[in-house]
């Protein structure tokens, strides 16, 4: 008897079940942090608000825990991440759109559904907006005031229930949200967005905090001792050719036309060092020409010949379109090869059948080709070339050092400034002017540009065009060609 009962217990069949769905989470979560360049803050809200935010509080903790040790034991103990995975009760509990609403049987709204209902109720106004004007009882001017009223209220009693709940940094995070979801609905008119803001303070507060992260930062800044050798490394995976600037472009549909995907994100990857812009400024949006000599950017008034070590770009991104960027239009920046190598490999990369395909694409569409995961290209082939020479980390780096060291497209633009900053600057102009010109901020945007300042170059005492480093890039060019056998006159 004992004999069949175990025989029973040994060949009963295992216990059926729904399967874990965040333990199949966990080990994308991870992955997801290795390719992140955006910051892992927005990564972990994502996370919880898909998987964790609905469960009890129990299960937040325990879900939480188990992701921080999947991140330590993937990425290390000293993580830059487990500072933003945490349990987010207090900032994300479901949002209300109105203090006493209620919904589904006593529960408060998720932030989904507050978005959803915000949304809907902004465009009850909007059709009343128009309603009474069509109707001839109030004047347009009349009747964008009291939708401006109407609205205001409603968005003072989302932020009301906001504060001193959630921190200043989601506040700001989730008022792009909204403020996203409205442009969606064809809603972002400028009488809405002008309403639906962060309130100044708890912007004034995020800027401060801001501020002293920036000045922390500066108090340690990360030594790159092989500048040169990525700049190298960025030239050598340049397509070449021996045309001159008039027969350039058709150089550069011959490479075109042979060009396979790896070989232009190669290029892609190269440009992003070589100019400072961004993987989607680079691939889709950008674009870049020669530069005349004594190019008046005013009038548009130029001289024969182009310039060697600027050009001019055009297709700035992440700007919002504010007034003092370089939103929608052309501008001159420093390059750090040759401008010819500069623009065929831009033209090739344009000319390409996969860059006809990357100019078609949305930025979301472009980080799914190419930058999110399973398409790990762009980021194999960037560590293929810069890793070996990039700052490596160190067991006691500081937060700020081990982001710092990390390599990202933010990070080659900010070392881009740093180069760009001793060749080009000239003496009349500050650092953080400088900055904020080559990247295309706004002149008054300092903040942004200083965040920039990351870098130093060991092996250089002063910043600004001396002709001390301009003889190095000259002589550097000259040797350049004379391996290749090529003329040193430029055409």
């Amino acid at each position: 008897m004992a004999e069949t009962t175990a025989e029973t217990k040994k060949e009963a069949p295992k216990r059926m079940g729904r399967p874990s769905v965040i333990a199949d989470a966990i080990p994308q979560f991870v992955e997801s942090v290795r390719t992140v360049e955006d910051g892992y803050e927005d990564l972990w809200q994502r996370e919880w608000d898909e998987r964790i935010s609905g469960k009890a509080l129990s299960t937040r903790s325990a879900y939480v825990s188990r992701y921080r040790t999947a991140i330590k034991e993937a990425l290390g103990d000293r993580h830059p991440a487990l500072a933003f995975i945490k349990v987010l009760e207090s900032r994300d509990e479901p949002l209300r759109t109105a203090p006493d609403r209620r919904s589904n049987a006593g529960r408060k709204p998720t932030r989904r559904e507050a978005i959803e209902t915000f949304v809907q109720q902004v465009q009850a106004l909007d059709k009343e907006r128009q309603a009474i004007i069509k109707a001839g009882k109030k004047t347009q001017k009349q009747a964008d005031y009291l939708y401006r009223r109407q609205l205001a209220k409603l968005w003072k009693a989302i932020t009301d229930d906001w504060r001193g709940r959630i921190e200043s940094t989601t506040v700001l995070a989730n008022t792009s949200l909204f403020r996203n979801a409205l442009r969606e609905a064809k809603l972002a008119d400028e009488d809405t967005l002008s309403v639906v803001v962060a309130p100044k303070d708890i912007q004034q507060a995020v800027s401060e905090t801001y501020r002293d992260s920036v000045i922390e930062q500066h108090n340690e800044l990360i030594a790159v001792p092989h500048w040169r050798d990525l700049v190298d490394t960025a030239r050598d995976a340049l397509p070449k050719t021996d045309a001159s600037w008039s027969k350039l472009e058709e150089a550069a549909t011959e490479i075109a036309a042979k060009a396979q995907r790896g070989e232009l994100v190669r290029y892609g990857v190269a440009l992003g060092l070589l100019t400072g812009r961004r993987p989607y400024e680079v691939f889709c949006q950008g674009a870049i020409a020669p530069m005349p000599l004594m190019f008046d950017q005013q009038n548009h008034v130029a001289g024969r010949g182009y310039e060697t070590w600027r050009v001019l770009f055009s297709g700035q991104s992440k700007t919002r379109g504010r007034e003092g960027t370089q939103f929608e239009t052309s501008f001159a920046i420093p390059v750090l090869a040759p401008a010819k190598e500069i623009v065929l490999a831009w033209t090739v990369l344009r000319m390409s059948e996969d860059g006809q395909i990357w100019r078609q694409m949305s930025n979301e569409e472009f980080k799914n080709d190419l930058l999110r995961l399973p398409n790990t290209l762009f980021r194999d082939i960037r560590t293929e070339m810069f890793a070996p020479l990039w700052p490596a980390p160190a067991l006691d780096d500081s937060k700020n050092a081990t982001e710092g060291k990390r390599l990202t497209a933010n990070n080659l633009r900010a070392l881009y400034a740093e180069i760009a900053d001793q060749f080009f600057r000239p003496k009349s102009k500050s650092k953080a002017a400088f900055f904020a010109e080559v990247l295309g901020h706004t002149e008054k945007d300092i903040e942004t540009a200083t965040a920039y300042m990351k870098y130093y170059l060991p092996d250089q005492k002063t910043a600004g065009p001396t002709k001390r480093v301009k003889g190095r890039l000259a002589q550097k060019q000259a040797e350049r060609l004379d391996k290749l056998g090529l003329s040193h006159e430029s055409d």
